[in-house]
């Protein structure tokens, strides 16, 4: 019988064959699980977000919270809160508040609106897109009128010039008190009288710790000033009283 001599690497070809055969056969397999294994559903632009609060037309004190219902795939908000019900003025609020955790109700505080009527509408967004705007929520804030309070207010100034019982020209005069911090602007008033019962001169919307005035009566000026942080008041200074000359 003659014998069959293979060649050297007869055994190394064979055993390639049987790895490539398994390796087939593991790829067929991996193959048949990820066709079974149902596809992630596509991301989609988030649903339009609900304002829960505030309450449409309703009253509010300095703090405004503004409120919704967390939506699906949504990564981020935007907030806009203006003066005008078309939202054609500057924004006073344009903010892009980021979802830290999407099952969690969302609560944005906002601070430091004056005394008057607002509207706040807001979307949702993510990495596809942003939703069309909420319905349009408007609210009014009325800090004096309003108990709820989300910041202290002001200090009493004190009162610096003119010296108390002096005498000033009546020409030119020059008030000054130490600026109160946190204050965003003052109210200085001048009487006749200590109690203030006749108001004769009242300026508003004070944005520095001095004022002057030109050409007053020869009178005794009782005067006192008043501290504002937006629409917060804080209570008046200490009565001084100089004499115009």
């Amino acid at each position: 019988m003659t014998k069959l001599l293979l060649p050297p690497y007869y055994h190394l070809v064979k055993l390639h064959s049987l790895q490539l055969i398994l390796l087939c056969l593991v790829m067929i397999a991996l193959s048949c699980d990820k066709d079974d294994a149902p596809d992630d559903p596509p991301l989609m632009i988030p649903a339009i977000p609900t304002i829960q609060a505030p309450g449409d037309s309703q009253m509010l004190g300095n703090c405004v919270l503004i409120d919704w219902e967390p939506i699906e795939d949504a990564l981020y908000y935007e907030i806009r809160i203006s003066s005008s019900p078309e939202f054609e003025s500057n924004y006073l609020v344009d903010s892009r508040y980021v979802e830290e955790d999407p099952f969690v109700d969302v609560t944005l505080a906002v601070f430091d609106l004056y005394n008057e009527e607002y509207y706040v509408r807001m979307s949702a967004g993510n990495a596809v897109g942003e939703s069309a705007w909420s319905q349009v929520i408007s609210f009014t804030v009325n800090a004096n009128g309003n108990p709820e309070i989300c910041y202290e207010a002001p200090e009493a100034p004190i009162l610096v010039l003119p010296d108390q019982l002096g005498v000033v020209d009546k020409d030119y005069i020059e008030l000054e008190w130490q600026e109160v911090e946190i204050a965003t602007h003052y109210i200085v008033q001048f009487s006749d009288s200590e109690s203030f019962d006749d108001i004769q001169y009242e300026r508003d919307q004070i944005e520095t710790a001095e004022h002057q005035l030109q050409s007053l009566n020869p009178i005794d000026i009782y005067w006192r000033v008043k501290a504002v942080r937006y629409n917060v008041e804080g209570d008046w200074s200490e009565v001084w009283m100089f004499r115009a000359e």
